[in-house]
């Protein structure tokens, strides 16, 4: 996910020096007499990891021209990233949105460089207060998972068998 204009314009030279990388390397390749499926295979990742890259750009572009107002969060574990964007969508700088929160630039670096890692909850709820998001969750009990008790456990190399 690109977070900010200078990972944009990494991602830009990444896909053109990729293009100029798949250009040359095929008509070596031609040249070469290389192994026609080697070729094919070399060619297709290139081509993979371009489409995969410009498939963020495009992303990034929609956040920041406002075409996107609405995410898709399916857990918990996704909402840092939805912060990003939203930030992103607001037009905000990683200055701006600490200037809000009363934060250093550096700081709200940190917290999206690391995905929100080490913030704390209450730190997440002011970032979207900050930002407007209307956050709406449905909590779906899933099937528990049920922990062995230490005898059946027993006889595995985890618990070692007392003696």
């Amino acid at each position: 996910m690109i977070k900010n204009e200078l990972q944009y314009r990494v991602t830009k030279s990444q896909i053109e020096r990729l293009e100029e990388s798949l250009n040359q390397t095929t008509g070596h390749d031609e040249r070469e007499g290389a192994d026609p499926l080697l070729r094919k295979l070399h060619a297709d990742s290139h081509e993979s990891l371009i489409m995969e890259l410009r498939d963020e750009l495009d992303e990034y572009r929609r956040l920041k021209n406002g075409e996107v107002t609405r995410f898709e969060c399916h857990s918990l574990v996704q909402l840092p990233r939805m912060l990003i964007k939203a930030r992103i969508a607001r037009g905000l700088t990683h200055k701006a949105l600490g200037d809000l929160l009363s934060l250093k630039e550096q700081q709200i670096q940190q917290y999206e460089a690391t995905d929100y890692e080490a913030a704390s909850f209450t730190r997440l709820v002011e970032v979207a207060t900050v930002l407007c998001i209307d956050v709406k969750f449905t909590v779906m009990l899933g099937e528990m998972h049920r922990i062995p008790s230490v005898e059946e456990l027993a006889g595995t190399e985890l618990v070692p068998q007392s003696a």
